[in-house]
């Protein structure tokens, strides 16, 4: 990014003769990718310096490095260039991930402001052995605290307007859920508000023992249930 001061790149031609309502169009036609292409974030392994490994996906499958360059190339021209669009890539994109690790360092990996400007979300998540009646319990990061404070940070996510979560369980686990698992298991997703599409789908079907009163609960989200992507 550009060292030279604010002052002098506000007398470039784009910041003197476009106002910044065409200035706040260009950023969002240049800062969107495609409608089924995803920020994929892969929370890097490094106890010194945690930090995000961001990569351009489509249908899962990750693109090559220079997608992310390519959205991001406008925000690096200069400083104030960055400081006027870098809002609308977090916007305009939806971020992506299957480690909860990513959703609980996203408070400190970015500035209030950019955390509370992202409006979509989609969430791959392993139930594991959270809130299931096993001996052996899995640890951090795959326990039922860790669970729990991931979906509180979702939940502080003001500007979230678009929640898609997928939650599977492996096969050694059985494709049947039992219904006091998956209450417990979805019960923090309830706190999150304001969403105008929320969908959960999981990879289980509930069991002939589940009481008629929880299949016809109502959920603050869409449900759907025996999904296998």
């Amino acid at each position: 990014m550009s060292s030279v001061p604010l002052s002098t790149q506000s007398q470039s031609n784009f910041f003197v003769m476009l106002p910044p309502e065409i200035r706040l169009l260009i950023y969002a036609l240049a800062l969107q990718g495609e409608p089924d292409e995803t920020l994929e974030l892969t929370l890097l392994d490094d106890p010194h310096r945690p930090s995000f490994s961001v990569k351009y996906a489509h249908d899962s499958f990750p693109l090559s490095p220079p997608h992310i360059d390519q959205l991001l190339s406008l925000p690096k021209t200069c400083r104030l260039a960055y400081a006027e669009c870098i809002h609308e890539f977090y916007a305009r994109n939806t971020l992506s991930t299957n480690q909860l690790g990513c959703i609980l360092f996203l408070p400190s990996a970015l500035a209030p402001p950019l955390f509370q400007t992202i409006r979509a979300l989609s969430l791959r998540c392993y139930a594991r052995r959270r809130y299931c009646e096993y001996s052996y319990l899995d640890p951090a990061p795959d326990d039922e605290a860790t669970w729990e404070a991931a979906w509180a940070v979702v939940a502080g996510m003001r500007g979230l307007k678009s929640l898609r979560v997928h939650i599977w369980q492996g096969h050694a686990f059985g494709l049947h859920g039992h219904h006091w698992s998956e209450r417990q298991l979805l019960e923090p997703l309830t706190a999150i508000h304001g969403a105008d599409s929320f969908i959960v789908t999981t990879s289980w079907v509930l069991d002939h023992t589940t009481p008629v009163e929880y299949r016809e609960r109502c959920w603050p989200f869409q449900i759907q249930r025996g999904i296998i992507p």
